[in-house]
């Protein structure tokens, strides 16, 4: 291992393929999460919701975020290693599947719970 004040080329890091496929992977689950926080209004009224339940969608998904990140560390020291992140974007991709599921706005509540979860996972405190 190399001590602190060595510097190694940025190209390094390539040679680590875990490493490349955790921020690839990374990478798209943020592109992801960002596409949905910009249009899950707009799919939620066009299966027919009204402005109310994409608050309530927004807000429930928000507060189920909280426990997960309280409690990420305790789960992530149960699990070991990188299956908190499997469990999260796991969480995450399931309730993208719920979305594309859906066949009324409602059914999109319980999705946004996944999410939320997922998404307070893979940010540790």
């Amino acid at each position: 291992m190399p001590d602190q004040g060595e510097r190694r080329p940025i190209t390094a890091v390539s040679h680590d393929f875990g490493l490349v496929i955790l921020i690839v992977i990374s990478f798209l689950v943020g592109i992801s999460n960002s596409l949905a926080m910009s249009f899950e209004g707009i799919y939620v009224h066009y299966l027919g919701g009204v402005n109310m339940l994409v608050g309530i969608m927004i807000g429930i998904s928000g507060f189920s975020e909280i426990p997960m990140m309280q409690f990420s560390q305790k789960i992530a020291d149960r699990l070991k290693g990188p299956k908190i992140l499997i469990l999260s974007f796991g969480s995450m991709g399931a309730a993208y599947v719920g979305y594309v599921l859906a066949q009324a706005p409602c059914m999109m509540i319980p999705m946004a719970v996944f999410k939320g979860m997922g998404f307070g996972l893979s940010v540790r405190r």
